[in-house]
């Protein structure tokens, strides 16, 4: 696996993903080790998780929603793939390709240059999410 970009400063919003080198269209930029496709989540019921937790969580984007419960990873958030650094813009230059509907390799649509953002369309990666926001769905 080629190492395309690192985990760097953001001039988006905090931390992002930031090319080391030119990169190509149509190269996957970050890509989902095939022994971590899958996490083991835990399901815990949101009404034991008080207001200000779930509102956490959801900010930060840690769970998945599953009716009255709530999805976490069974070995915390000690391991992070490069794609959770990935931050959004309405030009992005890069896609995700969701490889089980949880964990997506971000792959170029146009090429970039060395200390360039990786950024992708919110709106178009987590439709479900996004579209709910009607401010995010005009745009």
């Amino acid at each position: 696996m080629n190492l395309w970009c690192k985990v760097g400063v953001s001039k988006i919003h905090g931390v992002g993903i930031i090319a080391l080198k030119s990169i190509p269209m149509a190269t996957i930029v970050t890509e989902v080790p095939s022994k971590y496709e899958k996490i083991q989540l835990i399901k815990y019921k949101k009404s034991e998780c008080s207001t200000e937790q779930l509102e956490y969580l959801q900010r930060i984007h840690c769970y998945h929603p599953e009716g009255d419960n709530i999805s976490l990873p069974e070995t915390g958030f000690n391991i992070y793939w490069l794609q959770s650094f990935v931050n959004h813009s309405f030009e992005p230059n890069c896609i995700m390709y969701s490889l089980n509907g949880i964990y997506s390799d971000i792959i170029t649509t146009k090429p970039i240059e060395p200390g360039e953002e990786i950024t992708i369309d919110f709106r178009k990666a987590y439709p479900s999410f996004y579209t709910k926001d009607k401010k995010w769905a005009k745009k």
